[in-house]
């Protein structure tokens, strides 16, 4: 997280999209813990609010609303996303603040 913040810092203003996931130790996508929610909840701020979250978790369809809901904690404190629309490729869902 150290180097989102970084990036964050430097360059929020040229970013054009954040990829929220975790990662295990195979480098394969899992569903967002607790300690990534308050590790993403660190640089949340830092996201502007204009740019889509591209949710990237691989989950089954029947758990995709509680990972949607996951994504949403994780950026609690960066402020409002009050409207996501969700679009579905295979069993990945993505969040575009709308």
């Amino acid at each position: 997280m150290t180097e989102a913040y970084l990036i964050l810092r430097d360059f929020g203003n040229r970013v054009a999209e954040v990829h929220l996931s975790e990662v295990n130790a195979a480098s394969k996508h899992e569903p967002i813990s607790y300690g990534a929610t308050l590790a993403y909840q660190q640089v949340a701020s830092l996201i502007p609010e204009t740019i889509p979250v591209i949710l990237e978790s691989i989950v089954s369809a029947e758990f995709i609303d509680d990972e949607i809901e996951a994504a949403h904690e994780a950026l609690a404190t960066g402020g409002p996303w009050p409207r996501v629309r969700r679009r579905r490729s295979g069993a990945m869902a993505r969040l575009v603040h709308t």
